[in-house]
């Protein structure tokens, strides 16, 4: 990885260089020369292309930063912005494209260029034309959908993302169906992993509410989360339980009652921890899931032991998942599934025959269904 310094450092990632020799082997017909000009063409539209976004940011007295990376370039700086500055911003990428390919098709007309350097000025041209307009569609996560977002959400607020969002997911469908059928599959595929990701961006969207976008909140939420990973945990706990006095909703307080839920049981206080993932039980994933499903059967919830039986043992398919299953369910004198998890239990290397003397299994034990699925393991 390459970082240049500067008022806006740029970092060039090595899947840049990789993606950017890719799309030049396939329109290069295999010669070095060409393929290395496509590789330099690209290199030097997507900088300028980023540049527009940087530079408009560092006019706001902001601190941008680019990043080149596998499929592109992108932009970031801190801070919020209104709305219009941000639409400026974003515009400003398409237009330095744009300038930069007039300016190349100006240079084709010079008698004295080389005929190389003609050559990649033609390349210069066709491609930032062809890339801005694409760019400029009304998907997310392409500038025309961000264009369309800022406007959408200065006129419906948060309402206004979720259309965007939606708006997108289905123009990216489209164009894919359109480019497979014509036989474009390579942007074809870029089209439907536009759809894809709008759709689960559309789904999350359900979950944002006005908090979330609140810079108190994204100011508390980022300074939890840095001063959890160098460690400072009392730093960390303070900041996520101000954003949950600040919410009671949203993307950042589940997220936050998560971190807290881990937090409170790292500290023994499993009664807090089981509470605050109780709240956001629907939300959970990964090691808040594990620890929820722990702390239920702690609690003797079974009910909600076994609803997330299934998700918990595919994070964690291990068998100390599949024993609290199998005696939850047995609690609930639900026979079937009660055996089925014995029997994952015993793939796992469980003594099942120790296993079916516990008590949960009371209420099925003489169930003949249940029978049937534990007979060969005693």
């Amino acid at each position: 990885m390459i970082t240049i310094p500067g008022k806006i450092p740029v970092t060039i990632h090595p899947l840049f260089w990789l993606c950017a020799a890719f799309l030049g082997f396939m329109y290069s017909g295999g010669q070095l020369g060409a393929l290395l000009l496509w590789v330099v063409v690209i290199f030097i539209s997507v900088l300028v292309h980023e540049y527009g976004h940087a530079s408009t940011a560092l006019f706001f007295k902001k601190k941008p930063k680019i990043a080149l990376v596998a499929l592109g370039g992108m932009t970031t700086y801190d801070g919020d912005l209104p709305l219009w500055k941000q639409f400026l911003i974003v515009l400003n990428g398409p237009l330095a494209g744009l300038l930069l390919a007039f300016a190349a098709k100006g240079c084709t007309f010079l008698a004295f260029i080389p005929l190389f350097l003609r050559i990649a000025c033609y390349l210069l041209f066709y491609i930032n034309i062809f890339w801005t307009l694409v760019n400029l569609l009304p998907i997310l996560p392409l500038d025309g959908g961000q264009l369309l977002r800022i406007v959408l959400e200065g006129f419906f607020g948060f309402r206004g993302i979720k259309i965007t969002l939606f708006i997108g997911m289905v123009l990216a469908g489209i164009l894919a169906a359109v480019f497979f059928t014509l036989g474009a599959f390579l942007i074809g595929t870029v089209f439907l992993l536009f759809t894809f990701e709008g759709y689960q961006s559309w789904k999350r969207s359900k979950e944002i509410t006005s908090s979330d976008k609140s810079s108190e909140v994204k100011t508390l939420l980022s300074s939890a989360e840095n001063a959890l990973m160098q460690g400072n945990k009392e730093e960390a706990r303070a900041a996520f339980e101000e954003i949950l006095r600040y919410t009671n909703q949203g993307v950042a307080y589940k997220t936050a009652a998560q971190y807290l839920g881990l937090l409170y049981y790292k500290e023994g206080r499993k009664k807090q921890a089981y509470d605050m993932l109780l709240n956001v039980q629907d939300s959970v994933r990964k090691e808040p899931l594990f620890l929820l499903h722990e702390l239920a059967f702690l609690h003797e919830d079974y009910a909600l032991v076994t609803k997330l039986s299934s998700q918990c043992f595919q994070e964690y398919p291990q068998k100390e998942v599949a024993v609290k299953n199998a005696k939850a369910f047995g609690r609930l004198s639900d026979p079937i599934s009660a055996g089925g998890w014995v029997q994952s239990a015993h793939r796992l290397g469980v003594d099942t025959r120790d296993l079916l003397k516990d008590p949960a299994f009371d209420l099925v034990r003489k169930d003949r269904e249940f029978q049937e699925f534990v007979e060969h393991l005693q």
